[in-house]
């Protein structure tokens, strides 16, 4: 099993949910408003530092999980501005 996290700008997170749609991902954890500072630079939601990012959560079978890190790849080669970053953890379901 592996989590995925995925980073991306917010106005860009329905790019994201395709890509979720389309590989049959039956459920995933979004956090819609993620402040800080990465290589796009700093979000902070404010006017001076505007802007913010969108944070998906992805658990899934490893096979499930190249695939969709392979349709990410599609859209940042697209969209390379778009602050698209994505990282990938083992994970055992606990409970």
């Amino acid at each position: 099993m592996k989590l995925i996290m995925i980073v991306v700008d917010a106005d860009r997170g329905e790019a994201v949910e395709d890509v979720l749609r389309r590989a049959h991902v039956a459920g995933y954890t979004e956090l819609p408003t993620v402040l800080g500072k990465g290589e796009t630079g700093l979000k902070q939601g404010t006017r001076a530092f505007p802007g913010s990012s969108t944070m998906y959560l992805v658990a899934v079978p490893e096979p499930q999980a190249e695939a969709i890190v392979g349709e990410l790849a599609q859209v940042q080669e697209s969209h390379p501005s778009d602050g698209l970053a994505v990282y990938g953890f083992d994970a055992t379901k606990m409970l």
